[in-house]
């Protein structure tokens, strides 16, 4: 399995590539408008138009979920927080919303195994 840590670091040194400043205010825009255009894309890829009846094309969805996880990641590095420290951070926020879903003060790991 492929691991965040790796998909983290290959996406700075990809921005580096190309010579992407990531402490700009402009790469900040850049990537808000293209994660904005990437959402749209992942729409497309679905049924919703009443109007318009296409087959739902599996892999284009997933392709364009993984291009908004792309767009985020280099938001995130954007913020010059450590790829630890931010998980720390989606953790707490993932516990947050689960626990206004449920009696106990924290979701239990046991209770993971009705999501898999």
């Amino acid at each position: 399995m492929t691991s965040i840590k790796k998909i983290y670091y290959r996406q700075k040194e990809f921005q580096k590539l190309l010579d992407n400043d990531s402490e700009t205010q402009e790469y900040v825009n850049k990537n808000l408008l293209a994660l904005t255009s990437e959402i749209g894309e992942v729409a497309d890829e679905t049924d919703w138009k009443a109007w318009k009846r296409n087959e739902e094309d599996k892999e284009a969805f997933r392709e364009e979920v993984a291009d908004c996880f792309l767009f985020v990641l280099n938001l995130v590095q954007a913020t010059d927080v450590d790829l630890n420290e931010f998980l720390v951070e989606v953790d707490e926020k993932q516990q947050k919303n689960l626990d206004r879903f449920t009696d106990e003060d924290t979701f239990e790991q046991s209770d993971l195994e009705s999501f898999i």
